[in-house]
C-alpha cells in the first residue's frame, strides 16, 4: 500500500503521454548502489505497476479495517479507485472497476462523509468539531 501511495504521489504530477518515461519500478529491496542503477518505466508501466500493487494491497487488508493508524482494506481499495480514476487516460477500461470499488466503499465500509462544518474545521486546520466514522 505504502508504495503503492508513494508511486501515486509521484505519477500525479507528470500526467504524460503513455509511452513516455514515469520512474524506475522498484519491486524489492535493492541490496547495493548498484541496484539504484535503474531505468526508468513508461508511464503507461508505472501506472501498471501502482495498479498491480495496490490489488495484492486489498487482498492482503481484507478483514483490516479497524486500525486507524494504519492502512486498511477500505484505504487500499480508495486508493485503488484514484488511481484507477486518474488513469482512465490510458486503461478506459478501468471505469467499470473504479465505481465498483467507489460503490463498495460506500455500501461497505461503514464511513460516511463528514458534514458540511466539520468538513469545514478540517480544511482550516481547526482541532475541535471532530467526527468518528
Amino acid at each position: 500500500f505504502n508504495r503503492a501511495l508513494a508511486y501515486w504521489h509521484a505519477q500525479i504530477f507528470f500526467e504524460l503521454e503513455p509511452n513516455a518515461l514515469g520512474f524506475p519500478i522498484i519491486d524489492k529491496v535493492l541490496n547495493d548502489v548498484e541496484g539504484l542503477k535503474l531505468s526508468r518505466a513508461t508511464v503507461r508501466d508505472t501506472w501498471e505497476f501502482m495498479i498491480e500493487d495496490l490489488i495484492t494491497a486489498c487482498n492482503l487488508l481484507k478483514g483490516h479495517t479497524g486500525d486507524e493508524f494504519r492502512a486498511t482494506e477500505w484505504a487500499a481499495k480508495g486508493l485503488l479507485a484514484k488511481v484507477y480514476m486518474q488513469s482512465l487516460y490510458i486503461f478506459p477500461e478501468n471505469a467499470d472497476q473504479a465505481q465498483a470499488l467507489l460503490e463498495d466503499i460506500i455500501q461497505n465500509s461503514g464511513k460516511k462523509l463528514a458534514s458540511p462544518e466539520v468538513y469545514k474545521d478540517m480544511f482550516y486546520g481547526k482541532a475541535g468539531n471532530k467526527q468518528r466514522g
